[in-house]
């Protein structure tokens, strides 16, 4: 096999025969969901974790979930297949064709790739862009593969010479980035955006605030005003690939980073990491 083998419903393929249908609603409608998954030495990070919440992005779409165990053994023949051992995996569920907006009763495709790792900086710069998450959408919450969204605001934060977009909700408070959750620290408490906001319920950030609770670290979820964001002694973001990073600046703002709170919880995620994987 090459690195150009994916999974998909069940087979290890030359990414040049796993044809999709270019009538499904997952092409022509964006109605799938997706996970990503940081691989190290050739073991999935926190793999039952994502499974889980593909399950129940798959749900509310009307997608039925794929089998765990299949996919967990799915996912560890790819890697084999490929000789990789350190990249990003990336799981994807779609649905397959269908003559209105109701559920297509087959035809749905998973599919399984895996990508060389990107470098990742030491600490990133955000800015708040003008787009807002909508709390209310029967999305909010839900990785989904309609994402230009996303793209469009990291586009525009890079050119801006920025690293990350973040988004505030229609309330007008902090929901999340682009491709990341985001965290503050004042007065020696983390805080995140609540699950109310209309965030995703990331994977790294689940486990962040069980980190805070093992190291008697105060740490909440709740409403973060967009003022909060000026008056926070230190800012970090995570996502799966990028693990916990350090943010140095939020558009004018500039944080030490990483602040104390920060690098005892990036020292914490690495043990979480090589012991659970």
């Amino acid at each position: 096999m090459s690195n150009s083998t994916v999974w998909l419903n069940g087979a290890l393929l030359p990414q040049s025969a796993a044809g999709l249908d270019p009538l499904s609603h997952a092409v022509l409608m964006g109605v799938g969901v997706y996970d990503s998954v940081l691989v190290r030495g050739g073991r999935p990070g926190f793999l039952q974790r994502h499974l889980r919440r593909l399950a129940d992005g798959a749900a509310r779409l009307c997608l039925p979930a794929p089998d765990p165990a299949t996919l967990t053994e799915a996912v560890a023949s790819l890697i084999a297949a490929h000789g990789l051992r350190d990249c990003r995996l990336r799981i994807t569920v779609g649905a397959g064709p269908s003559a209105s907006v109701q559920p297509a009763a087959d035809g749905n495709f998973t599919l399984i790739t895996l990508a060389p790792l990107s470098p990742v900086n030491a600490s990133a710069a955000l800015t708040v862009t003008p787009f807002r998450r909508n709390e209310h959408s029967p999305l909010a919450g839900i990785k989904f593969t309609a994402s230009a969204e996303n793209v469009l605001a990291q586009r525009a934060a890079l050119a801006a010479g920025f690293d990350e977009a973040l988004f505030l909700n229609t309330a007008g408070a902090v929901c999340e980035g682009a491709f990341s959750n985001i965290f503050l620290v004042s007065g020696g408490r983390v805080v995140t955006p609540s699950l109310a906001s209309g965030c995703l319920p990331g994977v790294t950030r689940e486990v962040v605030l069980e980190l805070c609770a093992s190291q008697g670290i105060a740490a909440e979820e709740a409403m973060i005003t967009a003022a909060a964001l000026h008056e926070a002694e230190e800012c970090f973001v995570t996502s799966s690939i990028r693990g916990i990073q350090p943010v140095h600046r939020l558009d004018d703002r500039a944080f030490i980073a990483p602040g104390s709170i920060t690098e005892a919880l990036v020292s914490g995620l690495k043990a979480e990491q090589e012991i659970r994987g």
